[in-house]
C-alpha cells in the first residue's frame, strides 16, 4: 500500500447486494449476553447524497448531544437513520467489559459508505481510563472493536463506515460458517465502555491467540502483477478475517495453508507456489487500493477536526494509539488492524496486524508481511511518544522506511469484510482473480508433436524434451518482461531452479535425467517491472513419473474381469496401490503388489487413476493416467469452423460445430481432417464390430454478426457493398455416400433447427464400410451496388440471395 487512490463504488455495489436480499429472521438467541432496560426510540431522521449532521436534543435525554456526521457522497441514495437506545442492566462478558453508555441501535439500511462517517456519544470517561468503543452483535454474542477517535469532554467519537455488524456473516461464506444466523434487518447495536490504564499495567502481556507462524501467511509481502506495490494491506486484512471467521471452522492455521513446498519451514522459501493466497490477497489489496486514499483522507480529516486544540493533533493522537490497541485487546482478546505511516497524511504507509500488547514496558507486538512468521517484530512506546518503526511498503525495500504515525483500526468498521469473505469463496472455488489477473495457458507438445494443454501428470521420456509454452492473454496490466522459471523439488538438495527463458520468451525446452524420475516441477510465470521488482503471474505444479499403467489403454466388454499392472522402475520399499477405475466402484487399495483386477458393468470411457504411496511415510510417491473403453466408442469434440468470405470481406464465417455421440466400436479416435475447397472433413477410426450402433447428436453453435464486402470502380457501379450472414435455419443432410447408415434397421434422423440426430443398428457390418455425413449449412448475402451515370445521377440497388454453400463432412471408416 503505497500511493492515496480514488475511491469508487465497490462498497455501494455491496450494499445494494446486502439490502436488496432480506432473509428470514431465525438467530440463534444471543441476547442475553447484555440485558438491557425498556428501549427508547428517537425520531428517525433522514441525509441526502450531500450528506449532513444529525443531532439529537433532549428528546435523547441522557443521550442529549449525540451526533452522527455523514460526509457529503457517503452513499449514492437518502438514508434514513433509525436510533434508539435501552441501558445496560447486566451483561456476561467479564470483569474486563465495563460499559458507559446504553446499548445504541443504529440502522440506516444497511451497505458500507463510500465515506467515513463519525459518531459522537455522550459519555463520562473516569480518570486514568481509556475509552473504548464496541459493536455488540446479538446474534453470534461477539463484541468487536470500533476506532476511536478522541475521547474528552463529555463525549466519546468513534469512526465507522457501516451500521450493519449484526449482518456482516449475511454473505455466502458466513451461511456456511453460521446458516443459524439469518437476519432480515441490518443494524448495528454499538456501546461504550472503559478501561483503567492501571489494569492494562497489571494485566502484563495482552495477547489475542493470533500468532505468526500460524496466523500469518507463509509468502512474504513481494506483491503480484495486479498490486505490484505491494500486498501488506491483503496480507494483513485477510489473516485477521481468516483468524476471526474461518480458523473456528478450519482449526487450522492460515501458515502453508494453500502451500506445497516446504509446508514446515519458516519463513517459506520458495514462496511463488502458493498461488491461490497470492490471488487472494492481491486480489484484497486491488479492491481496497480503490478507495484506501479516501478512507484515509477522511480518517486524518475527523482527527484533525477533534484534535484542533493541538498543533501536532496526529502526533496526538498517535500517542493514543497504544492505549486504544492494549484496552481493546484487554475486552476482546481479538487482533487488531494496524496503519503505519511516514507522515500526518499517509502517503506513504503500511499495513500490519497488531496481536500482542505489553502496556507496562511499552511494547506492541506486530505480524509484518514483510517478515513473514517472525516474532521479533515490535513497536516500541517510550516517554509518551511512539519509537520510529523500520519496516518498507513492501518487500522489495525491508527496513528502508521510517514510520512515525500510528492508527489502530479494529476490523470490520473502515474496511469492507464482506469482500473479504466474497474473496475467499472465490478462493476456494479456484475462481479467484478469474476476471482482473492475466490468464496464463500451459501448453506442451504431444508425441506426435501437436502442441495440448499441459496435463498435471508427465510420463518420464529421456529421448524427448519436455516443452512447456505459455499464453498471456485477457490482461489489463502492465506486462514489461515476462519470463518463465522452471523449478524442481529435489529429495537431496531441495528447491532448485532449473531453467529461465529470456525476456518475452515464454517456452521452455528441458532434457530430463533419470534424478528426475517421481519429481514434482514448478512453473512461475513473472514479470520485470521497471524497478526490477518480480511481479508474480502465475504457477503451476506438474508431476514428472516414470509409473505407468499397462495397458494405458483397455478394449474390453462389461461384466468381464480384466487385469492391470502398475509398471515403474523404482517403487518405494513399503508400496500402497490406490486404483480409482473412474466408475464409482471404491478405490481398490493393493500393498505390495503391481497387479489388480476390475470388472466393469456399464459400458463408457473411463479414466483410470493409479497413486502409488510409500506407505511407511504415507507420502505420494508417483502418479499414473489410463483409462478403459468399455463396449462403446465415444465422441465429444468441438470443432471452430472458418468458412472463405469473399472478395475483400473483413472476416470469414466462423461458427462452432459439437460433435456428441456413442459408436458400438472399440479404438474410436480421430484419424485425420480432410478439406474440400476450403470445407472440412473429419473422419473418425474404428474397428469393425459384430454389429454397429450409432448415436450421434451434431450441433450448430451460430456466431452472430456480419461480414462486410466492399469492392471499387467499375463501369457505371461505383462502390458494391456485401454482407454475409450464418443463418440460424438448421441445415440439410446432402449425402451418404456408402448408405451404410441408411442399411441400419431402427434408422432415424432429424432435423431440427440447429441440431441433427441420427440413430440406427446395424446387425452384420459389411467389410470395411464408410459411413458419411455431408451437412449443408446455409447463409444469406445482402448487396447493395450504388450507380452513377454520366450525368451525375445516381441509385441504388439492393438485393438478397441465399446460398447452401457451406459444408462440413463427418466420417467413420471401419477397419478389422
Amino acid at each position: 500500500m503505497k500511493k492515496q487512490i480514488q475511491l469508487t463504488i465497490f462498497s455501494l455495489l455491496l450494499a445494494f447486494v446486502l439490502t436488496s436480499c432480506p432473509e428470514v429472521n431465525n438467530p440463534k438467541d444471543a441476547t442475553d449476553k447484555i440485558k438491557t432496560g425498556e428501549r427508547q426510540d428517537l425520531p428517525s431522521k433522514s441525509v441526502g447524497t450531500a450528506g449532513g449532521t444529525i443531532t439529537f436534543g433532549d428528546e435523547a435525554k441522557e443521550l442529549k448531544g449525540l451526533k452522527i456526521d455523514i460526509p457529503a457522497n457517503s452513499y449514492d441514495i437518502s438514508k434514513t437513520f433509525v436510533v434508539s437506545y435501552a441501558n445496560i442492566e447486566s451483561h456476561k462478558f467479564g470483569e474486563r467489559f465495563k460499559p458507559i453508555s446504553p446499548l445504541i441501535k443504529i440502522s440506516n439500511g444497511g451497505g458500507y459508505s463510500e465515506r467515513v462517517m463519525t459518531i459522537e456519544i455522550p459519555a463520562e470517561v473516569s480518570e486514568g481510563a481509556i475509552a473504548t468503543a464496541f459493536f455488540f452483535n446479538d446474534k453470534t454474542g461477539d463484541l468487536e472493536p470500533i476506532p476511536v477517535i478522541r475521547y474528552s469532554k463529555g463525549k466519546v467519537v468513534v469512526a465507522t463506515r457501516h451500521l450493519m455488524s449484526n449482518g456482516l456473516m449475511h454473505s455466502k461464506a458466513g451461511k456456511k460458517t453460521q446458516p443459524e444466523i439469518l437476519v432480515d434487518e441490518l443494524y448495528s447495536h454499538i456501546v461504550l465502555s472503559e478501561v483503567k490504564e492501571a489494569d492494562l499495567i497489571k494485566a502484563g502481556l495482552l495477547s489475542s491467540g493470533f500468532e505468526p507462524g500460524k496466523d500469518d501467511w507463509e509468502f512474504t509481502n513481494w506483491g503480484s502483477i495486479i498490486t505490484p506495490d505491494g500486498n501488506c494491506s491483503g496480507h494483513s486484512l485477510t489473516s485477521l478475517w481468516y483468524f476471526s471467521v474461518q480458523k473456528k471452522i478450519t482449526n487450522k492455521g492460515l501458515y502453508h495453508y494453500f502451500d506445497k513446498f516446504d509446508k514446515d519451514t519458516k519463513p517459506d522459501p520458495f514462496w511463488q507456489d502458493n498461488a491461490k493466497g497470492m490471488k487472494f490477497v492481491s486480489m484484497v489489496q486491488f479492491t481496497q487500493d480503490k478507495y484506501w486514499g479516501k478512507i484515509w483522507s477522511d480518517f486524518y480529516s475527523s482527527v484533525r477536526a477533534h484534535y484542533s486544540d493541538q498543533p501536532h493533533f496526529f502526533d496526538a493522537y498517535s500517542r493514543e494509539g497504544i492505549k486504544s490497541a492494549a484496552a481493546q485487546i484487554y475486552v476482546t482478546n481479538e487482533p487488531v488492524h494496524t496503519i503505519v505511516s511516514t507522515d500526518e497524511t499517509g502517503s506513504s504507509s503500511h499495513a500490519i496486524v497488531c496481536y500482542s500488547v505489553d502496556y507496562a514496558s511499552g511494547k506492541v507486538y506486530v505480524a509484518d508481511p514483510n517478515f513473514p512468521g517472525s516474532k521479533s517484530r515490535i513497536i516500541e512506546f517510550a516517554d509518551g511518544a511512539f519509537k520510529p518503526y523500520i519496516s518498507g511498503d513492501n518487500a522489495n525495500a525491508p527496513n528502508n522506511t521510517v514510520y512515525k504515525y500510528f492508527a489502530f483500526f479494529g476490523k470490520s468498521a473502515l474496511y469492507n469484510w464482506e469482500s473479504i469473505a466474497y474473496h475467499w469463496d472465490e478462493t476456494i472455488s479456484s475462481n479467484i482473480g478469474k476476471n482482473t489477473f492475466p490468464k496464463v495457458t500451459y501448453t506442451t507438445l504431444d508425441d506426435e508433436g501437436k502442441e495440448i494443454e499441459l496435463p498435471e501428470i508427465i510420463l518420464y521420456s529421456k529421448n524427448y524434451p519436455l516443452i512447456i509454452k505459455c499464453d498471456i492473454t485477457n490482461t489489463n496490466v502492465t506486462i514489461n518482461e515476462s519470463y518463465i522459471s522452471l523449478y524442481k523439488i529435489d529429495n537431496k538438495l531441495g528447491l532448485i531452479e532449473l531453467a529461465r527463458t529470456n525476456k518475452g520468451k515464454l517456452e521452455i525446452e528441458y532434457y530430463f535425467d533419470e534424478s528426475d524420475k517421481n519429481s514434482d516441477f514448478g512453473i512461475w510465470v513473472w514479470n520485470l517491472a521497471q524497478n526490477d521488482y518480480q511481479n508474480w503471474i502465475d504457477f503451476k505444479w506438474i508431476k514428472v513419473t516414470d509409473l505407468r499403467i499397462e495397458p494405458q489403454k483397455m478394449n474390453g466388454e462389461k461384466n468381464k474381469e480384466y487385469t492391470w499392472k502398475a509398471i515403474i522402475q523404482n517403487p518405494p520399499s513399503n508400496a500402497r496401490y490406490e486404483w480409482n477405475f473412474g466408475d464409482k466402484s471404491p478405490i481398490v487399495k493393493v500393498k505390495n503388489n503391481p497387479e489388480v483386477k476390475h470388472i466393469y458393468k456399464q459400458d463408457g470411457v473411463f479414466p483410470i487413476i493409479l497413486e502409488l504411496y510409500d506407505d511407511s511415510k504415507n507420502q505420494l510417491f508417483a502418479v499414473a493416467t489410463g483409462y478403459a473403453v468399455i463396449g462403446a466408442g465415444l465422441i465429444d469434440t468441438t470443432y471452430i469452423l472458418e468458412f472463405p468470405g469473399y472478395g475483400l470481406a473483413d472476416k470469414k464465417p466462423t461458427f462452432e460445430v459439437t460433435i456428441k455421440g456413442v459408436v458400438s466400436a472399440n479404438d474410436l479416435q480421430l484419424k485425420t481432417k480432410l478439406t474440400f475447397y476450403s470445407h472440412p472433413f473429419y473422419v473418425y477410426q474404428c474397428k469393425t464390430p459384430t454389429d454397429l450402433n450409432v448415436e450421434l447428436t451434431i450441433s450448430i453453435k451460430y456466431i452472430s454478426g456480419k461480414i462486410t464486402e466492399k469492392t471499387g470502380f467499375y463501369y457505371g457501379l461505383y462502390q458494391s457493398e456485401y454482407e454475409f450472414e450464418v443463418l440460424n435455419k438448421g441445415f440439410a443432410t446432402l449425402t451418404d455416400t456408402s448408405n451404410t447408415f441408411k442399411k441400419m434397421t431402427n434408422y432415424r434422423c432429424d432435423t431440427t433447427g440447429n441440431i441433427f440426430r441420427l440413430k440406427g443398428t446395424m446387425n452384420q457390418v459389411p467389410e470395411n464400410p464408410i459411413a458419411s455425413l455431408i451437412l449443408q449449412f446455409y447463409n444469406k448475402r445482402k448487396s447493395l451496388e450504388y450507380y452513377r451515370e454520366n450525368d451525375g445521377t445516381e441509385y441504388t440497388k439492393e438485393e438478397y440471395d441465399e446460398y447452401k454453400d457451406m459444408f462440413f463432412g463427418f466420417t467413420m471408416v471401419f477397419n478389422k
